[in-house]
């Protein structure tokens, strides 16, 4: 995502990180980690111009596109692997489904696999997702069956 000469990425990155669902007064935002929005922070924030708030609701748009395409993914994954889980032990790991797949149903994983694990095309915004930030990707974490998320 290209951003337009006349919008402040630091305005539009703010924004990004401001949880305004459970507050009905912009001094009752708080960072979607919970700390409380400084007075300079609330100040830029103020001043923040239509093009700013337009490159916002598109990063946000197009974030919200992107977790809708990994929950295709994983809903497609699950659906894929679900006949085999019954047949593991409790505690197994989606890896132990592996040796079990057909050779189509291999080249369906690992299509699903790398697309969950290493996306192609972050989340706008997402700092750290996938190395964006020139941080090494993070490897594939271990999924136990029947575990709570």
């Amino acid at each position: 995502m290209t951003t337009p000469p006349d919008v402040r990425t630091e305005v539009v990155a703010l924004l990004a990180d401001v949880d305004m669902d459970h507050a009905t007064h912009p001094r009752e935002w708080m960072h979607r980690d919970g700390r409380a929005l400084t007075r300079d922070e609330l100040a830029l924030i103020g001043t923040a111009t239509e093009a700013e708030l337009t490159a916002f609701a598109a990063a946000m748009a197009a974030a919200r596109a992107a977790e809708d395409e990994q929950l295709d993914l994983v809903e497609e994954l699950l659906a894929l692997v679900e006949p085999y889980i019954a047949t593991m032990p409790e505690g197994a790991l989606l890896a132990d489904v592996v040796p079990l797949l057909t050779p189509e149903q291999l080249l369906t994983y690992d299509r699903l696999f790398k697309a969950l694990t290493r996306p192609e095309d972050p989340a706008p915004l997402a700092c750290c997702s996938a190395g964006s930030c020139g941080a090494p990707a993070p490897g594939p974490v271990p999924v136990e069956i029947g575990a709570a998320p």
